[in-house]
């Protein structure tokens, strides 16, 4: 279907010759995605990398414990890649947990000793964008 300005898409976006036909998805599309690609490749040597995108569509659903879980799958798998740690570290903050978080936490400050990366990171995911 043309119509001035670009082509609709049967996903409901459009696409502008020349531009990107990207969109930004929902947390919810984001878990039904990033769970999808796990089935199909669930032995991925990247899984570590994409694991924190999903902790973090579910911090951002507020699902603090499935981020949590999620989080230090990611740290278990790759223990140089310490993304998955901070959704660790701010989820068990969310839940309360403070004495729990605090051997994730310096474990993160330890990999990062830049403090001010650090709490620009934790910052980041307290800013909830949904709300």
């Amino acid at each position: 279907m043309q119509q001035s300005g670009g082509t609709h898409h049967a996903a409901g976006h459009r696409h502008r010759p020349g531009g990107s036909s990207a969109r930004a998805v929902t947390p919810g599309e984001a878990i039904e995605l990033a769970e999808k690609g796990i089935r199909l490749s669930p032995t991925d040597p990247r899984l570590s990398i994409w694991l924190p995108a999903l902790a973090g569509a579910y911090y951002q659903l507020r699902q603090y414990e499935k981020a949590v879980e999620i989080g230090r799958r990611s740290w278990t798998l790759n223990r140089d890649w310490p993304a998955g740690l901070r959704y660790v570290v701010a989820g068990l903050a969310e839940l309360d947990r403070i004495e729990e978080a605090q051997a994730p936490l310096a474990e993160l400050k330890r990999l990062n000793t830049n403090l001010a990366f650090v709490e620009g990171n934790l910052r980041r995911l307290f800013t909830d964008e949904a709300r």
